[in-house]
């Protein structure tokens, strides 16, 4: 059976984007060395995480650096 995948320009557009994203200085109110919280809720008791934003790129992803390891 002959299968057909339709793609719209509008994905195919953030497709490029997040395989190539810029780095830039602030986004969605988060920028540079900003202080984060996360939170671990995949495991119970739910954790907190303190963080300091590194990096922020144009696919809206950030890199991030906690202040111990996580125990994953």
């Amino acid at each position: 059976m002959l299968q057909k995948a339709i793609v719209s320009e509008e994905l195919v557009r953030r497709l490029a984007l997040s395989q190539n994203p810029s780095r830039i200085s602030e986004k969605w109110g988060f920028r540079e060395k900003q202080r984060v919280s996360a939170q671990a809720v995949a495991t119970l008791p739910i954790r907190q995480f303190d963080a300091t934003i590194l990096y922020l790129w144009s696919d809206g992803t950030a890199t991030v650096k906690f202040d111990f390891d996580i125990p994953f």
